[in-house]
């Protein structure tokens, strides 16, 4: 544990503009690590602090999380408007993992931002092929229908987003 720590500490502090080597001997606990690196890049991403998010993402890559590292990195670039290197990364990840589903949805908003509705359309629904247990990725789905006048469509994905959320957690979507 104090070893993952010292390296994650050494990590952060090294990490460029310039996606990492990646070891392959990784360990349980690297990985671990990497999960929680993973959730502080998100955390930084809702903040807007963009610099933050891409140094943890760019440490995720680093610790084993390669597709989720670009994907983070693909998530960045989006939130700031770059749409060209948003997609480079969000197919990087695809490449390397091509059962993150998240990626695939991710895709989808940046070609309905281009305006290639059909082909968006196709990726959410390939993201929901591969991990129909995806609760984001249906919602944001949902979102889009309804942005593209299916509301019908959009209704039955909001009620199995609905029935897919414990009931503790379920509030918020039957108010809003």
């Amino acid at each position: 544990m104090i070893r993952t720590f010292l390296i994650f500490t050494f990590l952060i502090g090294c990490i460029g503009c310039q996606l990492p080597q990646v070891r392959p001997e990784l360990d349980a606990d690297a990985l671990r690590a990497a999960g929680r690196v993973m959730e502080a890049g998100t955390e930084s991403l809702r903040r807007k602090d963009y610099a933050e998010a891409t140094r943890y993402y760019q440490l995720a890559y680093q610790l084993g999380k390669q597709a989720e590292g670009l994907d983070g990195l693909g998530c960045v670039a989006l939130a700031q408007g770059d749409l060209t290197l948003a997609l480079a990364r969000f197919t990087d990840a695809i490449e390397r993992s091509p059962n993150l589903s998240e990626a695939y949805g991710h895709i989808g908003v940046v070609l309905e931002q281009r305006g290639n509705i059909t082909e968006a359309e196709g990726y959410f629904q390939r993201g929901l092929a591969i991990k129909p247990s995806d609760i984001a990725l249906r919602y944001e789905y949902a979102q889009f229908l309804a942005r593209h006048g299916r509301r019908e469509d959009s209704k039955i994905l909001v009620n199995q987003v609905k029935s897919m959320i414990p009931k503790t957690m379920s509030f918020r979507l039957k108010r809003g």
